[in-house]
């Protein structure tokens, strides 16, 4: 499931001496699926907050954080916080060392 995540991240680290993941999250074309504030969710939650943690710091509830999550699980197909670390890791939404 998550193989194809690592791989394409082990190609890009391999294709760049310097790795710049701090891109605009608007030049990714692989995010199209997601609206903004899923986007928020998805960044959090790689960075290793809880819904309660993510929900105060994007002032929503945490009903909403979970709906998000949920969403971001149907249209990505990902299933678990860790593919949720891969994924962010793998589009540059996130940089390893911000990962708890």
């Amino acid at each position: 499931m998550f193989i194809p995540a690592v791989k394409e991240a082990e190609s890009r680290l391999k294709c760049t001496s310097d790795v710049n993941y701090r891109e605009s999250i608007e030049e990714n074309n692989f995010l199209p699926l997601l609206s903004d504030r899923e986007k928020d969710v998805l960044i959090c939650v790689a960075k290793g907050m809880s819904n309660k943690e993510i929900a105060e710091q994007l002032y929503v509830s945490v009903n909403t954080v979970s709906t998000h999550r949920r969403n971001i699980s149907s249209k990505l197909d990902i299933h678990t916080s860790a593919g949720f670390v891969i994924y962010a890791l793998a589009h540059k939404l996130v940089l390893l060392e911000d990962i708890k």
